[in-house]
């Protein structure tokens, strides 16, 4: 018995008290006791049991016990074991463990408290837009019926008057349009599934067709074959809304040109729309993918800066990323970086979920 047990029962007692003392008698937890006498059987030695130790006056110590068996001169088996107080482990740990737990339920209060200003402000997004559109078409129908009934009796300035209540019922219309858009834009209701590019892009392109033709853009299409882990309408959004901007921006060039590209990049498909439009300074680069963020007048450039807005927070869901690059009067080319598809391997039998997908 070492004489530094006084140190670890805080001089309750003396080498002499203890000598031919049971274990059992100081080791308080019978777990413990079983613990120790179990890795001792199975390999000879037990490392950093965690144990307590009863003192004298009853109280108790937590401690780490090492124990080993050896054979002393007299041939016989014996056990050779140190205690180390490790109470003040014992506090940094229950203080960690604390800790953890106000940070958890903090983390939970702010959670909770997000998620209700979400739901709150997707309540507050419907209520809005919903509320706002009725009389917008009330508006926007009335004036029609007023230019097709009574345009006669109204002068050029009254007829100008009516657009100009049109165009700005409708600006409004689609800025709510927009709105509703990117408020259900989920990302909990993005669902992966494989997305042939080359048709996609087609399919979109054919919405335009009639704009690129009175417009006389030069439309370019260099996407390679090949499949996409994306979720379809949130891609094709993100798509349409590049390709609304790229003619938006080339209104006012000579030979307006428009190339939409792709590349396969092994993990990823990489995406592109470019333009020969007026540009941007790469120094607004991210204040462009802001919600109600505009670089241009409206009375230059009609919009209601929501479209990139969306297409940020498209490529987010699918675990993808958009930027872009631009100079002013030379152009931009805006950029979609989103997961490869790739199969599930059906020889093994394994079903491929969301959460299976390499993103």
């Amino acid at each position: 018995m070492s004489p530094k047990v006084a140190t670890l029962s805080k001089g309750q007692y003396k080498r002499e008290d203890l000598i031919g003392t049971s274990m059992n008698a100081l080791c308080d937890d019978a777990h413990y006791r079983d613990a120790i006498l179990k890795a001792i059987k199975q390999s000879g030695r037990a490392i950093d049991v965690v144990s307590t130790f009863r003192n004298g006056d009853g109280s108790l110590i937590p401690c780490s016990v090492s124990a080993t068996i050896v054979r002393g001169a007299d041939g016989e088996l014996k056990t050779i074991a140190t205690l180390r107080d490790i109470t003040d482990r014992k506090h940094a740990e229950e203080e960690i463990i604390k800790l953890n737990t106000e940070l958890e339920q903090r983390v939970q209060e702010r959670t909770a408290k997000l998620e209700s200003a979400n739901n709150d402000l997707e309540t507050f997004t419907y209520a809005v837009a919903h509320d706002f559109k009725a009389p917008l078409l009330s508006l926007d129908g009335y004036s029609r019926l007023l230019l097709d009934g009574y345009a006669d009796k109204l002068d050029d300035q009254g007829r100008q008057f009516l657009h100009n209540v049109r165009d700005a019922a409708q600006q409004m219309n689609q800025l709510l349009n927009d709105l509703l858009a990117y408020a259900r834009m989920e990302c909990e209701d993005a669902r992966a599934e494989p997305i042939e590019l080359q048709a996609l892009i087609q399919t979109l392109l054919a919405g335009f067709a009639e704009e690129f033709k009175a417009r006389g853009v030069a439309l370019s299409v260099t996407v390679p074959v090949g499949a996409a882990s994306a979720d379809r309408e949130g891609l094709a959004m993100a798509l349409r809304n590049l390709l609304g901007n790229a003619l938006k921006f080339t209104r006012d060039t000579p030979n307006p040109a428009i190339e939409v590209g792709g590349r396969d990049q092994g993990a990823t498909c990489l995406l592109w729309v470019r333009d020969n439009g007026v540009g941007f300074d790469m120094k607004y680069h991210d204040r462009i993918f802001g919600i109600f963020q505009r670089l241009h007048r409206s009375e230059d450039y009609s919009g209601t800066g929501v479209g990139l807005a969306i297409v940020r927070k498209a490529m987010e869901c699918m675990r993808g990323r958009a930027w872009a690059e631009s100079e002013p009067g030379k152009g931009a080319t805006f950029y979609l970086e989103i997961p490869k598809w790739t199969a599930p391997d059906r020889s093994r039998g394994l079903t491929t979920t969301l959460k299976d997908v390499a993103l």
